[in-house]
């Protein structure tokens, strides 16, 4: 897989780990969520990590789909 590939598929992973931090932060200013500081920060925590070991355990999946779809266009020409 080529790494402008690889950066994108990172830099998008990245962006909904923001995203959902965000959100969850926006919806405690709004007090549609109460908790205090410290459980925001765990729960931040906890979905950045969450969301990262999720990317390291599945990126080999992309990574064999996107070379097998790489061979088969290959093949086509």
């Amino acid at each position: 897989m080529n790494s402008e590939l690889r950066s994108s598929i990172i830099d998008l992973i990245d962006f909904a780990k923001q995203k959902t931090i965000s959100n969850m932060l926006e919806m405690k200013t709004r007090g549609d969520i109460q908790i205090d500081e410290a459980t925001m920060r765990k729960i931040s925590n906890t979905i950045d990590s969450s969301i990262s070991q999720a990317l390291s355990l599945g990126f080999k999946n992309v990574e064999t789909v996107f070379s097998h779809e790489m061979k088969k266009l290959k093949g086509k020409k």
